[in-house]
């Protein structure tokens, strides 16, 4: 009994010191965390390259298993930035940055274990409260307030439309804004919460082939300015068609003006934006008068005035859109007169597509001339080919063109009007191409009442409406002035519907830009 008891006393014992084995090692672990907290280096201080951003360094000497939370106070809550390992014996540094407006930032640095438990009783937050500056300024002017044209808005002229589209986090930023246009007489001053109402109200009206010129200046509390500056020009408006020449049978109301984009080879490269307009007289004419010609790439400048002219009425020949006669292959029409101004003006409108400032060349009838006519014979052979002869010369010319300028202009010799008949009556005629199916058959449709197309522009979409009479597919195109291909889509359209097309021109810079629909 005695042995027993012994037994007992030393197991007991052995039991005993081995508990205080454990206690004393968990307290030396304790004590190696304490230590590590006390030793792992946190620190902060700011950014050089951006003075919205802290940059954290952490350094841990000598600790296993650490782990870094860092956090960013936000509207009195805490937004996680980051969560990653330091291991033994490695630094690491973080950025931590701002949002819009923020003017101090506050950050946690926290040490925990790879269970997300705070890693010691001793030093496991760090925070740090740094100045920062986030007030970033928006890239370009067209950030803060975009400037739209409207054309025939106001009498003689362009009305402006301004979109205040400033980020409402700039308010934190900014104190006021000042604006200064080419139509104002002093600068005007506006605190951003009022500022949207006041620009966006005023609307003046330029001149047609004026520009418009506006600057503008953010302010900040420490009076730190940000401009910004932008020019458009009025491009003007249509003439008018009581203006319009009319040769012999001035009973016969033209048709409104209409407007035609045209590639040839007669200029290679070269594209033009034709204005023109029709009419159907009771004497059987089928007259044409072409009002202007605008240049629209840089590969033009070696095509004369003549061979402007010639892609002109060879391309409104070819598209047709007035359904004239010929219309079937091998038939041929000599009613075609083409009426022109006496006097023309050569002049040039400039344009911000947003990375220069360009200019187009355009050619355009002076507004005080009578007319002088061309008769034309036009054919359409059995190869679907147009066929275009003068059969006359008709020139009739007052002599005073170099005494007038266009009216909405002012005195500027570079717009003076200059005789043009003699030049337009050189016309030498050439030859176009009808459309063709793809097995070389002509169409052979009722082309007054075949096809219907409608096109239009709303909130950034090209909407194409095409009625048919039969399936098919409809290609649409957009270039820019250069003629480069920007977008194409292909859609199957099919007979008895109105087909429509939606093609996004949100991502596109701003600019001129030309599309066709080919069905």
């Amino acid at each position: 009994m005695t042995q027993l008891n012994n037994i007992i006393k030393v197991t007991l014992l052995m039991l005993c010191i081995s508990a205080l084995n454990v206690f004393a090692q968990k307290d030396d672990e304790n004590q190696l965390q304490g230590h590590c907290c006390d030793n792992v280096k946190v620190s902060a201080e700011p950014d050089d390259d951006d003075p919205c951003c802290i940059k954290i360094s952490v350094y841990n000497p000598n600790c296993p298993d650490l782990v870094i939370k860092i956090e960013k106070k936000l509207n009195n809550a805490n937004i996680e930035v980051t969560k990653e390992t330091v291991n033994n014996g490695e630094k690491k540094e973080f950025k931590v940055c701002g949002d819009i407006g923020e003017s101090e930032m506050v950050v946690l640095v926290k040490l925990e274990n790879k269970v997300g438990q705070l890693y010691c009783s001793g030093n496991t937050i760090h925070e740090f409260t740094r100045k920062v500056n986030c007030c970033k300024c928006p890239d370009k002017i067209d950030d803060i307030v975009n400037i739209d044209l409207i054309a025939n808005a106001c009498e003689n002229g362009c009305k402006v439309k301004h979109t205040y589209n400033l980020p409402e986090e700039y308010n934190k930023c900014f104190k006021y804004i000042k604006i200064k246009s080419s139509e104002m007489d002093n600068e005007e001053q506006y605190y951003l919460e009022e500022a949207k109402d006041k620009i966006e109200n005023y609307s003046p009206c330029i001149g047609n082939y004026e520009k418009y010129t506006v600057n503008l200046l953010l302010v900040k509390d420490d009076g730190e300015e940000y401009k910004y500056e932008k020019t458009v020009y009025c491009k003007g408006k249509p003439i008018p068609l009581e203006e319009l020449c009319r040769p012999d049978t001035a009973k016969e109301n033209w048709n409104a003006i209409q407007e035609l984009t045209i590639f040839s080879d007669i200029c290679p490269g070269c594209t033009i934006n034709v204005s023109y307009t029709w009419r159907k007289t009771s004497r059987g004419h089928q007259d044409v008068q072409i009002v202007k010609i605008e240049v629209l790439n840089d590969k033009c400048n070696d095509c004369s005035p003549e061979k402007l002219y010639q892609m002109a009425l060879d391309g409104i020949i070819r598209e047709n859109q007035m359904l004239f006669n010929p219309r079937f292959p091998g038939d041929c029409s000599d009613l075609w007169r083409v009426a022109h101004a006496t006097c023309w003006s050569i002049w040039r409108y400039y344009y911000d597509d947003g990375v220069n400032v360009r200019y187009n060349e355009v050619y355009q009838r002076c507004r005080v001339s009578v007319c002088c006519t061309q008769k034309m014979r036009v054919c359409l052979d059995k190869n679907s080919n147009y066929i275009v002869t003068p059969l006359d010369k008709q020139i009739y010319y007052d002599g005073e063109c170099a005494k007038h300028i266009l009216d909405d202009w002012s005195m500027n010799t570079s717009f003076t009007c200059f005789p043009a008949c003699e030049w337009l009556a050189n016309y030498k005629g050439s030859t176009g191409k009808a459309p063709k199916k793809k097995d070389g058959a002509s169409f052979k449709v009722d082309y007054e009442n075949a096809y219907g197309i409608n096109t239009g522009i709303e909130d950034n979409v090209i909407k194409v409406q095409i009625k048919t009479p039969k399936t098919g597919t409809a290609e649409v195109t957009v270039y820019d002035v250069s003629g480069k291909q920007v977008i194409k889509e292909t859609a199957v359209i099919t007979n008895g519907n109105t087909n429509t097309i939606m093609i996004g021109i949100a991502e596109l810079q701003s600019g001129n830009y030309i599309y066709t629909v080919t069905i």
